[in-house]
């Protein structure tokens, strides 16, 4: 029975241990977000947040500081998960960078490159779209 337990203790880490890498990813570069009218031309600063804000609205995204040219936006997901982005935008542009998360994974590697959960990478990417699409109804 001694021999057994370190056998069953070994093998149910080797079992966990691709689970608990499968829910992270490397953290990706925002990409810088051209926000352009209906017209093809771009948002003046006021426009520009004012579509950040409704993209942010229907993405259920929250506003949680501001200051000149910069939204603190909040996610909460299911009262387990929260995302904390900040959208840095001027006339015609934006980029969400990441501030805080709770509960993703958000680490260092070995390698030095940053991981997170892979949800982080869709919940931002659908806020780019949003902004996208709010803007050309501008």
């Amino acid at each position: 029975m001694k021999r057994l337990l370190p056998i069953l203790l070994a093998l149910s880490l080797a079992l966990a241990a691709p689970v608990a890498v499968a829910r992270s990813t490397t953290m990706q570069e925002p990409l810088v977000v051209r926000v352009t009218g209906a017209n093809g031309m771009p948002l003046d600063d006021g426009t520009t947040r004012a579509t950040i804000l409704a993209a942010a609205g229907e993405s259920k995204w929250t506003v949680q500081a501001e200051s000149a040219g910069r939204l603190e936006l909040r996610k909460e997901i299911r009262g387990k998960h929260v995302v904390v982005v900040a959208a840095v935008y001027s006339a015609g542009e934006v980029r969400f960078d990441y501030v805080d998360s709770v509960n993703m994974n958000y680490r260092m590697r070995p390698s030095g490159t940053w991981s997170i959960h892979p949800n982080y990478m869709t919940w931002r990417g659908q806020l780019e779209d949003a902004v996208r699409s709010a803007a050309t109804s501008r």
